[in-house]
């Protein structure tokens, strides 16, 4: 049913999506063949309610089915589009605006061992070939699961689109066995102990805001922050986010968040939200919701995580699990952490990714930047930062 299709791929810090049309000229030929198809049938059984023979309309009920199938599918190929979306550790494919079969796939990144292509040949009647080609995920639990699939005879597609996938997951391929194209002896896969490794993110700095160390300042809009705390937490899947707590000279707190994922940095800004907007919340750690009101914005859950955090000189980590909520239209996200079993919440808003600019001496300073960008940053900073 899929041909090549143009991959249109769209790729930010923090969300990797990919979309294509599934419109090839094909279905335009389906398309007219179910129209007279179905029109036929409907001149039949016109016709035999019309004589008086009723039994005859059970004879075309397979033939009904068939042309409704043909119509549907047609329709498909000639309005729908998917879409794989990588946003918060989260994987999902989906099937718009008409339902599909096989419906739509959401798995958790975190759960990904491997993606690979698989491919299935058939041999018609007289002889000729066709080939379609499987996304798959190997997951952790030892689960083998079809993402997607694509009919073609070009199988480069789904391959660079498994590529993109993991590069931006942070998955180091590795053959599979009965992997398309894999590059392995006799078509197994590598042992396990010679399996290439997800990089650890604490191995790489060189970025000024995620190296801070307890003591170090930072300057904004002139004002003086102290780095007081910070809070490590490593995740499950080899990224690893820090958590400053800055102080001014005033000793009032500010927190900055920083969030990393496979090299790519993003920078917000939090605040704790009080304990009179936490009970309206009503967040349970068994039973999250999907989403909750808070001050007249709707969040939606985007991503849970586990892992472990490691707070200031402590060596020991902290059973961590983490849930991030999202105010669509804004962006603004609430970040719920359970660091074993104690709660805390925090509102936080984003800064853009030319906020900062690389430190010259000990301390950081502000890039130099239009009046306009800057009149909305300040802005920013002195809505969270006192």
């Amino acid at each position: 049913m899929f041909g090549p299709k143009k991959l249109d791929i769209y790729e930010d810090n923090n969300n990797l999506t990919i979309t294509y049309k599934w419109f090839t000229p094909g279905v335009l030929f389906l398309l007219l063949f179910s129209l007279i198809w179905n029109a036929f049938l409907l001149v039949w059984i016109g016709a035999a309610i019309a004589g008086g023979a009723p039994i005859m309309i059970l004879f075309s009920v397979l033939h009904v089915a068939v042309g409704l199938g043909m119509g549907y599918t047609s329709l498909c190929g000639l309005l729908n589009k998917t879409i794989i979306d990588i946003s918060y550790d989260q994987l999902n494919i989906v099937h718009r605006p008409i339902p599909w079969w096989k419906g739509n796939t959401k798995l958790s990144t975190t759960e990904i061992d491997q993606l690979y292509v698989k491919e299935s040949k058939k041999n018609s009647k007289n002889g000729t070939a066709s080939y379609s080609y499987e996304l798959r995920a190997k997951l952790k639990n030892g689960e083998d699961k079809n993402l997607l699939s694509i009919g073609s005879t070009d199988s480069a597609q789904i391959q660079q689109i498994e590529e993109r996938l993991e590069q931006f997951i942070g998955i180091n391929d590795y053959p599979v066995k009965g992997e398309y194209g894999a590059k392995s002896i006799a078509g197994t896969a590598l042992p396990a102990a010679n399996k290439p490794r997800r990089r650890r993110k604490t191995d790489i700095g060189e970025h000024p805001q995620y190296d801070l160390e307890e003591g170090d300042s930072l300057a904004v809009n002139n004002k003086h922050l102290l780095v007081n705390h910070i809070t490590q937490l490593d995740w499950k899947t080899g990224d690893t986010d820090k958590s400053f707590q800055l102080l001014s000279q005033n000793n009032k707190e500010n927190l900055l968040y920083v969030k990393r994922k496979k090299g790519l940095f993003s920078i917000a800004v939090e605040s704790e939200i009080p304990l009179f907007e936490v009970q309206k919340l009503g967040f349970e750690t068994n039973n999250p919701p999907v989403a909750f009101q808070l001050e007249d914005k709707q969040y939606l859950k985007n991503s849970f995580q586990e892992g472990v955090a490691f707070r200031g000189d402590l060596g020991e980590g902290i059973p961590t699990k983490q849930w991030i909520y999202i105010e669509t239209l804004s962006g603004d996200y609430i970040r719920i952490i359970d660091n074993d079993s104690m709660l805390s919440y925090y509102k936080g808003k984003q800064l853009p990714d030319n906020y900062f600019s690389n430190p010259a001496f000990d301390d950081l300073e502000l890039k130099e930047l239009d009046e306009e960008m800057e009149i909305r940053e300040r802005n920013i900073w002195d809505d969270e930062f006192e």
